[in-house]
């Protein structure tokens, strides 16, 4: 079993939380969301505390132990 808030301590990205891990033979693949209760608005860039939709963007890391890294990051959107 996998801690992970020791990959959350690895990361090093304050505002995130890993909410799973998954290890498969050729990729490793974290998964990641916000902790901050506040999204940018993406029309006017202003703060807002209501949630329009969520999407998961991709992010390639550097390989690791000769497995590919992705750290998939659920995005909030305000309006």
């Amino acid at each position: 079993m996998i801690d992970l808030k020791t990959i959350e301590i690895l990361l090093d990205i304050p505002f995130l939380s890993v909410t799973k891990v998954d290890i498969a033979s050729k990729s490793i693949e974290v998964y990641c969301e916000y902790n901050t209760a506040e999204s940018m608005c993406r029309s006017c860039l202003q703060k807002s505390v209501y949630v329009k939709q969520t999407l998961t963007r991709s992010i390639r890391d550097l390989s690791l132990l000769g497995k590919s890294v992705y750290t998939g990051v659920k995005v909030i959107l305000g309006f």
